[in-house]
């Protein structure tokens, strides 16, 4: 089993905004209004930058945001 030594990654930049491996998550305006469960998501790489799930084959990159 590999372990995760915390290497390779940019580590936590605070000043710049930068959060690697995180969870990122929004409401959708009316949608969570009415049930707060629902919302959209995306992930973070090791570089701090969002990986958006746009759609059912197509992710894409976000260069601004709560990790960048």
């Amino acid at each position: 089993m590999k372990q995760f030594h915390g290497g390779g990654g940019a580590g936590l930049d605070a000043e710049r905004g930068r959060f690697p491996y995180c969870v990122v998550w929004t409401p959708i305006p009316v949608l969570t209004w009415l049930f707060p469960i629902i919302g959209h998501m995306g992930i973070c790489t090791s570089t701090g930058v969002i990986r958006d799930f746009a759609g059912p084959y197509f992710v894409s990159v976000k260069s601004g945001g709560p990790c960048s």
